[in-house]
């Protein structure tokens, strides 16, 4: 399995597909999921990053970017918001081995190695519990 997958977008002919690919690579048994969503500034360091602490676990790492959106469910998205409380937006979030959020970053933290690297952690040791943030 890959560790880096970009999801189609809008004007994409499988754009339908896209919620399918995302819920496929959550609900592999042992695979903790990165998802990026949106066009947030500095993009490309927070994919840097993400890529390069997956590559550090690839049999359990994956990195999922979605640039479009709207190919996301609404209830999707509304639930990487309520990750964490306030009112600056977040951006990205890992599922851990429960398959439900772990652990939610705002811009600035995702670009942060250190950061990222916590989140996975976290997501690689949910349990039974509730997702941690």
């Amino acid at each position: 399995m890959a560790i880096f997958t970009v999801l189609p977008t809008k004007s994409d002919p499988n754009a339908g597909d896209s919620m399918a690919i995302l819920r496929s690579l959550i609900a592999e048994p042992v695979s903790v999921v990165y998802l990026i969503v949106g066009k947030p500034r500095g993009i490309e360091r927070m994919l840097e990053i993400a890529i390069g602490r997956a590559e550090a676990f690839p049999g359990t790492r994956r990195v999922v970017y979605a640039p479009d959106t709207s190919v996301l469910d609404a209830s999707l998205l509304d639930e990487m918001q309520d990750a964490l409380p306030g009112s600056a937006k977040v951006v990205s979030v890992v599922y851990g081995l429960e398959d439900t959020i772990a652990a939610a970053l705002r811009s600035g933290d995702a670009k942060r190695r250190l950061q990222v690297e916590l989140a996975f952690a976290i997501g690689e040791q949910q349990d039974d519990e509730e997702g941690l943030t």
